[in-house]
């Protein structure tokens, strides 16, 4: 731990600890990382110490690490299959629809018929969480029907 440390005691080591034990994701570590930088720019301003460290953090390693990330588990075929022998059902249509069409839940329910072009088989999502994710989103024949309904 740092907060029972003199700052000037502080080394690399103990920086790269803090890192390493943490368990963030890289964003938060580019965060962190900055952080530190101030510390050690007011700390050289004003003769608190003379070597700043944070430089020297590796954070790299943690480029590709996202601790909060969920694993998805997808649906099997037998399960997909299951799925289609209740296809009458408004749930299950449901269901079926956002299987074959990739999109977020919140983007399929805020769906307006405005949208949605079935001639052409395809809607548009206008609100989505990322600004990537504003698209055309082609239908599949095999649930074309579902829209229509």
């Amino acid at each position: 731990m740092l907060y029972d440390r003199i700052f000037k005691d502080i080394r690399l080591a103990d920086l790269q600890h803090v890192v390493d034990t943490c368990g963030k994701n890289y964003p938060t570590l580019k965060k962190l990382k900055g952080l530190f930088n101030q510390l050690y720019e007011y700390a050289i301003k004003n003769d608190i110490c003379n070597k700043d460290y944070s430089e020297y953090v590796d954070i790299q390693r943690y480029k590709d690490r996202n601790p909060d990330k969920r694993d998805h588990n997808k649906f099997t075929r037998e399960e997909v299959d299951r799925l289609w022998e209740f296809k009458d059902q408004t749930y299950y249509q449901i269901v079926l629809m956002l299987i074959y069409n990739g999109c977020r839940i919140s983007e399929f329910l805020d769906l307006k018929k405005e949208n949605i072009n079935l001639e052409e088989q395809y809607f548009d999502v206008i609100s989505s969480k990322t600004e990537n994710g504003i698209r055309r989103v082609p239908i599949a024949d095999k649930v074309l029907p579902m829209y229509k309904a």
